[in-house]
C-alpha cells in the first residue's frame, strides 16, 4: 500500500479494503470462509453479508470523503470463486439480482492473470517459506481452471471496463502496470 501511494502522487487519497475481512464482523467471517470447510452455498451468501458490512463501514465514507477504493477481491471473486469454481450455476441469477445492493459498483476492475499451474507453483514456494495457505489455496488445478475462466466470463457480462495483467511477470512489473491501469482510467 505504502509504496502506491508513493508511486501515485499528488492523487487522491486512496482507501484499500480486501475481501473477505475489513470490518470486524468482516474479521470473523474471514476466519470463517479461509478455515471451515462449508459448502460453496454457505460461501456465497457469507461473502455477500461481509461485503455488505464493507460497503456499510468503508467504502460508502470513503466515496463521501473522495476518496477512491482500491478492494483486493470483490463481486468478481465471487462469481468467478462460488459461482464458477464450485460450479452453482444456479446461484448466477441472484448474484446479479444482489450485486448493486452489497456493494457500489466499481469503474474499473485489474484482473491479476496467471495460469494456474503457475499459481499452483508460487503458493507452494510460500508454503516452503512458512506462510500458510487457507482451504482455497489448497484447491485442485481444476477448480482454479474454472475461476479463471470465471473472471473472464464475468469480465464479458459487465459493461465497466476490466484490464487483465499477465501476473506472471514480477511483482515489481505487475505494481507498475497496474499503477499504469489507474493512472490512465482513474486518475
Amino acid at each position: 500500500e505504502k509504496e502506491f501511494s508513493q508511486l501515485v502522487n499528488g492523487a487522491p487519497q486512496f482507501i484499500y479494503t480486501r475481501e473477505p475481512g475489513g470490518t470486524a464482523s468482516g474479521e470473523v467471517m474471514r476466519k470463517l470462509l479461509r478455515e471451515y470447510p462449508m459448502s460453496g452455498l454457505s460461501e456465497f451468501f457469507l461473502f455477500l453479508a461481509q461485503r455488505t458490512e464493507v460497503r456499510k463501514e468503508v467504502v460508502l465514507p470513503a466515496l463521501e470523503r473522495g476518496a477512491c477504493v482500491i478492494s483486493d477481491r470483490g463481486d468478481s471473486s465471487t462469481f468467478a470463486y462460488q459461482i464458477k469454481g464450485r460450479q452453482y450455476p444456479e446461484l448466477e441469477k441472484y448474484f446479479w439480482d444482489l450485486r448493486s445492493l452489497v456493494t457500489p459498483l466499481p469503474t474499473l476492475y485489474i484482473f491479476l492473470d496467471l495460469d494456474p499451474e503457475v499459481a499452483s507453483l508460487r503458493l507452494r514456494g510460500r508454503e516452503d517459506e512458512g506462510q500458510k495457505g487457507d482451504r482455497f489455496d489448497s484447491e485442485n488445478i481444476e477448480f482454479f481452471g474454472r475461476v479463471r475462466q470465471g473472471f473472464v466470463a464475468f469480465s464479458e457480462k459487465i459493461e465497466t471496463l476490466s484490464v487483465f495483467v499477465d501476473a506472471s511477470q514480477s511483482k515489481e512489473e505487475v505494481a507498475q502496470r497496474v499503477i499504469e491501469i489507474i493512472r490512465s482510467h482513474i486518475l
